[in-house]
């Protein structure tokens, strides 16, 4: 701990930049366990990383003089390869959070209350970050919560970097501030055990927070799995959604899902082992979502007529299909052009998250 009234400044440069992806999840398990007093749900479900994604870019600049607060800037923007869609009429939620309002300024406030209370003395230096958007908000994707993950590992590197403190401690400081922001938030900073390392994919409980890494496995067919992700042309409210729905008497895990379709291996101490193409997708919510969104219920009813098994992720509004092999990727090409106005889709392969960091 530094003597009172000193600050710690960087000890390089004035300012450093960091870039990563910022990957998106799907739900293809999801059940709710109980309703906590709090008002919050505990649940159990599974989470897959998905390399449709967004970009964030961290400046960490060196703050000439102390003040309340840091300076914390995000900008929002949609990504050049997506902003032609921004013009389509039927669209209804292009709005993009900016500031303040966005959960990446939230979760680096936090950050950064936590380190200084570490460190024991102000830390002069401001946050700057840039988001290049692919991801819709409002569709069960984790999107906001993959940016602010993403924007507090850039920014516990950056930190570790440029004002030696330590990186162990820095990294823990960003999961402990990712837990108190966002349950999602916590699964897209990857493992904690043996190390911070990267997922594929895990099965998460209480209220998400929980994070245990699962193995990705595919018996029947050769190839990768693929994904169909469609978002129609209105998001839906979690809490919403959360509100209307109802806790079963008699929950199933994600264990017993899985094992009911001999899809789980595996022994104590080891992670579970979970080949999506043989269990069936489940999603307690899907019931209140169909009824609070039109837009969803005509998404999954036109999945239903054209024999594609499509499943809401999620809280909703988006909806995908496991793709298996060519001919489902084929079939799944031809119903993209059956969705109604205003859907935005993509066909998306699993990924990793955390992404690696790029220096710039």
């Amino acid at each position: 701990m530094l003597p009172a009234g000193m600050a710690i400044s960087s000890t390089t440069r004035s300012s450093t930049t960091r870039r990563a992806a910022s990957p998106c999840k799907l739900n293809p398990f999801l059940e709710l366990v109980r309703r906590r007093p709090d008002g919050y749900h505990d649940i159990d479900t599974i989470m897959v990383a998905v390399d449709w994604v967004d970009d964030v870019t961290l400046t960490l600049r060196n703050a000439p003089a102390l003040s309340a607060a840091p300076e914390i800037r995000v900008r929002c923007d949609w990504a050049a390869d997506t902003k032609n869609l921004v013009d389509d009429p039927e669209r209804r939620d292009w709005s993009l959070p900016q500031d303040a309002d966005n959960l990446v300024h939230k979760a680096l406030a936090q950050f950064h209350r936590s380190l200084q209370i570490h460190i024991g003395c102000p830390l002069k230096v401001g946050y700057h970050v840039c988001i290049e958007k692919r991801v819709p908000s409002g569709a069960g994707l984790g999107g906001a919560s993959s940016n602010a993950a993403t924007a507090l590992r850039l920014a516990a590197d950056a930190v570790a970097a440029e004002y030696s403190i330590s990186p162990v401690h820095a990294a823990h400081t960003a999961r402990a501030a990712a837990a108190r922001v966002g349950s999602d938030v916590v699964f897209f900073l990857g493992q904690t055990k043996p190390d911070f390392g990267p997922i594929q994919a895990a099965r998460c409980t209480g209220r998400g927070e929980n994070v245990e890494a699962v193995m990705l496995t595919n018996h029947v067919f050769s190839g990768d799995i693929r994904f169909l992700i469609v978002h129609p042309p209105e998001s839906v409210s979690t809490a919403d959604v959360y509100r209307q729905c109802e806790v079963p008497q008699h929950s199933i895990s994600a264990v017993e899902h899985y094992a009911g379709a001999d899809a789980v291996s595996g022994s104590k101490g080891r992670p579970l082992s979970i080949d999506l193409t043989i269990a069936p997708t489940r999603n307690r919510l899907t019931a209140p979502a169909r009824q609070l969104s039109r837009c969803v219920d005509r998404l999954l009813s036109i999945g239903e007529r054209q024999g594609l098994p499509i499943s809401m992720t999620g809280s909703g509004s988006a909806c995908f299909a496991i793709l298996t092999d060519a001919d489902s990727i084929s079939q799944a090409e031809r119903w993209r052009t059956l969705l109604p106005k205003g859907c935005l889709s993509t066909i998306a392969g699993i990924t990793k998250t955390p992404q690696s960091i790029q220096l710039e």
